[in-house]
């Protein structure tokens, strides 16, 4: 399921942009530090001048 996920994120991502206004594609990756201990964060998204679209693992 992650995998059909991401081709479908990476699709999206290199789809920005065929009409209209161009989409940004956006990327973060984190550190969380807390009671069960390390556990680390991702976000892939893609974000135009009013809209922003994010999904995070």
């Amino acid at each position: 399921m992650k995998r059909l996920l991401v081709v479908g994120l990476i699709g999206f991502l290199a789809a920005c942009g065929a009409e209209g206004d161009p989409l940004r594609p956006t990327a973060n990756l984190g550190l969380n530090i807390g009671p069960n201990g390390v556990t680390p964060s991702m976000g892939l998204g893609a974000q135009n001048s009013n809209v922003r679209l994010n999904i995070g693992l």
